[in-house]
């Protein structure tokens, strides 16, 4: 029985190793020739493997995008959520996160996904409902429920937490995410900073209560 049960995990885990190997050749594929020009066939071959092995793991070309798009985000949504601790102060709480959140959206290979979903979610909206559910849905889910809590607890005003997170969220991917995307400007950690602190502030001064000194709240210079 004891044979039996490591032979099992062994073969598990080569499975979760191949999985990830997949993915990662896959990923690579779709952000250097994009969705349609990358075939089953074509990952398959560089991997060395046959394209009945890749079908098995994957039953379309969609489901394996989709899950090359979890594997690039599941690390970065982990750090958003160790960012809302509800012990923390609401501002630093968002300006951690909204930094992060900048930081995580300018890296070169988020930029190179978002114009891969941008150059071919037209012909193919298949990608650009993947990325919108895993990203962004996802993102202004996590902030809902931590201003939910706040609103709850009595340290915000009470209102609609969704269209508060989804407010946060826009404002992250105007200003440099905007710039980087377009090839305007390069990233700048300064200017992400500032950003993040601006957020924060538009926010409290929305979803402040009616307690709070408002002489503790001002924008940050140029």
């Amino acid at each position: 029985m004891s044979t039996d049960l490591h032979s099992i995990s062994g073969r598990e885990r080569r499975r979760a190793e191949r999985r990830a190997n997949i993915i990662s050749t896959a990923g690579r594929r779709f952000l250097q020739h994009g969705y349609y020009a990358t075939s089953m066939s074509a990952i398959a071959a560089e991997m060395g493997g046959s394209k009945g092995t890749l079908w098995s793991y994957f039953p379309s070309k969609e489901d394996l995008f989709a899950a090359c798009v979890e594997s690039a985000i599941v690390s970065f949504r982990q750090d958003l959520v160790a960012i809302l601790d509800p012990n923390q102060g609401i501002r630093e709480a968002l300006e951690r996160f909204t930094l992060c959140y900048i930081e995580g959206l300018c890296r070169q290979d988020a930029i190179a996904l978002q114009r891969l979903i941008i150059s071919e979610g037209a012909q193919f909206p298949e990608l650009s409902e993947i990325f919108y559910r895993q990203g962004p849905k996802a993102t202004v889910g996590l902030l809902e429920g931590f201003i939910r809590d706040q609103m709850v607890s009595g340290n915000l005003r009470v209102d609609d937490a969704h269209v508060a997170a989804t407010m946060v969220v826009n404002l992250c991917v105007g200003g440099l995410r905007q710039k980087v995307l377009l090839g305007v400007s390069p990233f700048s950690s300064a200017e992400a900073a500032r950003e993040s602190c601006i957020i924060a502030e538009l926010f409290l001064r929305c979803y402040r209560t009616a307690h709070d000194d408002w002489s503790a709240l001002a924008l940050p210079k140029h």
